[in-house]
């Protein structure tokens, strides 16, 4: 047993353990011989350690009290709260219970202010690791790494990190009942590899950034995450308890800087992206960014700026692009370089033991909510404990980065963009955690497991970049079939023209081209009509009257004024410059601004209604 160190209390004072700290005063007596007195200041208290915050160089010290009850305190005071008048020490101690006897202030800070414990406190605002890599934080409770330094995590109040991160059960019945069942699932065992790689990305020097996971309803995309989610904490689904380590997107920037500060350096997972109502393009970039506003405290002192290492993996229904798009803003190529989109449809769940899919997702959501918070920290104490190992370590951060870069080349296929190489930064981070998973002996699958789950992701991800290169073919083709045809174009009350006698219309008042179904199918090459159609939109070159729809009615003259469901280009895609960028138009129509169509269709109401649903 370790024994307690002595406190050794300062020249010209007393520490008495019932009564609390006295001044020692020197009186002289008439017959020339000093006599000391004790003179109370303030109830039991000491100075027990000197504390430095981590990177940031100030000093605090931790004062050990006993409040009015009794019970033991500690609190950590900032220095420089010692060499002033001390009123704001006393108040802040005095609060918290410890007595002080009025008029005696000042000699209880300069008690205080004189002890020098060889005693040494590591101080953290951020979880993750510390500046010299030796350490990891991965709550207020967690501290993983050597014991040569006391850490203590400063967390800020309301953290929705700390309730989540926790342990239940064991690493056999983990393996068994978590990992052992996403053997045969690439993605099943992608995510287990992400939320490890969120671990490393400060050490791999990858960007903030993240993978966001879209499909339609119940498809399995919530018990992916919940596995992610048990590595560090409670994979309970987010709509059964509100308890677990799953968060939402929905959230005010405010919000958002707190939680990419709380889950600094470990994975932040957010659920529901379409209940997102914010500038979602501008959040995206703001996660990127890794640090937080600027802002002053109440004394018009400048506030230490939150930051963060952050990894994301997010879900939902729509992919990130869909919700800038529909939100009337502009995807930029940047934010898909730092977050990559995979569509998961139904390729979730590929091996299922012989059960159904649904009976194996709940068995497997009901063993996330049960046994969690195991692997995480296994991985973390054993990477960190090879990293402090110096001269007798396996590896050090040079060997992992060189390892990190041959994982990545090998992801490279040939004609990528350096944008793309940039981006599969983050999934050689996932290879490299997978690799290491095994090494350490805390997981269950091969080296053959992770490649599959690595490259299954990679695949997704082109596929979904491929899509987007194939729609732009289709509208390209569009663009150079309109600008060849345009002329030869009748106007929509030309009553001698219908559907199958030519290439399109244009209107006789606006500056539109309207064309049929087939007549869009026609002109878009391979390319589906639907999916021009819906990049048109993107690109605010089609005149839509409500969210959802593509079309809008139409009357032609040749089918006596009535009203079809046809397609509104803006005449200005004649000229528009192609790409991810929307083109903002100096007339932009509303949703209840309507063309005005010919006067001489009588039964045309002035106002358009809206189009059938052909999205």
């Amino acid at each position: 047993m370790v024994p307690k160190p002595k406190i050794v209390v300062p020249e010209g004072f007393d520490l008495k353990k019932e009564y609390g700290v006295f001044k020692i005063k020197t009186l002289n007596t008439s017959k020339g011989i000093d006599s000391t007195i004790p003179e109370l200041v303030a109830g039991w208290c000491y100075v027990s350690d000197l504390a430095q915050v981590d990177s940031e160089g100030t000093w605090y010290r931790n004062i050990v009290f006993r409040d009015f009850d009794g019970q033991r305190k500690e609190m950590l005071v900032p220095q420089r709260l010692l060499v002033q008048k001390g009123g704001a020490l006393v108040q802040m101690l005095s609060d918290a219970g410890l007595a002080v006897v009025p008029g005696k202030e000042a000699a209880l800070v300069e008690y205080l202010a004189s002890f020098q414990p060889s005693s040494r406190i590591v101080l953290t605002r951020k979880t993750g690791a510390t500046s010299d890599l030796r350490h990891y934080v991965l709550s207020p409770r967690v501290v993983i790494g050597p014991e040569a330094k006391k850490f203590r995590f400063i967390p800020e109040q309301n953290c929705p990190a700390e309730a989540a991160i926790c342990w239940k059960g064991t690493p056999e019945e983990y393996e068994e009942r978590v990992l052992r069942p996403a053997i045969g699932n690439p993605l099943l065992i992608l995510a287990l590899l992400i939320a490890l790689a969120s671990v490393l990305v400060r050490i791999l020097r990858v960007d903030n950034g993240g993978f966001h996971l879209s499909s339609f309803t119940s498809r399995g995309k919530t018990t992916l995450l919940q596995l992610a989610a048990s590595v560090f904490g409670i994979g309970t689904d987010p709509n059964r308890a509100r308890e677990s380590y799953i968060q939402r997107w929905s959230m005010t920037q405010g919000g958002a800087e707190g939680l990419a500060a709380a889950f600094s350096e470990k994975l932040l997972i957010l659920d529901e992206l379409d209940s997102f109502s914010g500038d979602l393009g501008t959040l995206l970039y703001f996660f990127s960014g890794g640090r937080g506003k600027a802002s002053m405290t109440a004394t018009r002192n400048l506030q230490m700026t939150r930051s963060w290492f952050v990894s994301i993996l997010s879900s939902g229904e729509k992919t990130l692009r869909e919700m800038i798009v529909n939100a009337g803003g502009k995807p930029m190529a940047g934010q898909f370089v730092r977050f990559l989109e995979l569509p998961v449809g139904d390729d979730i769940f590929k091996e299922t033991n012989g059960l159904s899919k649904a009976a194996f997702a709940e068995n497997l959501k009901a063993s996330c909510a049960d046994c969690y918070g195991l692997l995480g920290p296994a991985f973390i104490e054993a990477l960190f404990a090879d990293l402090a190992a110096e001269e007798q370590a396996n590896f050090d951060v040079e060997t992992l980065q060189r390892s990190h870069e041959e994982f990545v080349q090998e992801l490279i296929l040939p004609n990528m963009r350096p944008e793309h190489h940039r981006a599969l930064r983050r999934l050689g981070a996932a290879w490299l955690a997978g690799e290491l998973a095994i090494y350490f002996g805390l997981v269950p699958f091969s080296q053959d497991d992770v490649r599959e789950a690595v490259f299954f992701a990679r695949n997704l991800w082109l596929r979904e970049a491929d899509n987007q290169a194939y729609i732009t073919q289709g509208v390209t083709a569009l663009q150079a079939f309109l600008r060849d045809n345009i002329d030869a174009f009748p106007l929509t009350d030309d009553e001698d023209h219908s559907e199958e006698t030519c290439l399109g219309f244009r209107h006789p008042s606006r500056d539109l081209i309207i064309l049929y179904p087939s007549q869009l199918q026609a002109a878009s090459g391979e390319c589906s009509p639907v999916d021009v159609a819906r990049e048109l939109r993107n690109l605010s070159m089609l005149v839509t009257h409500e969210a959802g729809r593509l079309t809008i009615k139409v009357p032609r003259a040749s089918s006596g004024g009535k009203k079809e469901n046809l397609y509104a280009i803006r005449a200005a895609f004649l000229t528009a410059e192609l790409g991810l960028k929307r083109v903002i138009l100096d007339e932009e129509v509303e949703g209840d601004d309507q063309p005005e169509w010919d006067d001489s269709f009588a039964a045309v109401q002035s106002q358009l209604q809206q189009g059938d649903h052909h999205d």
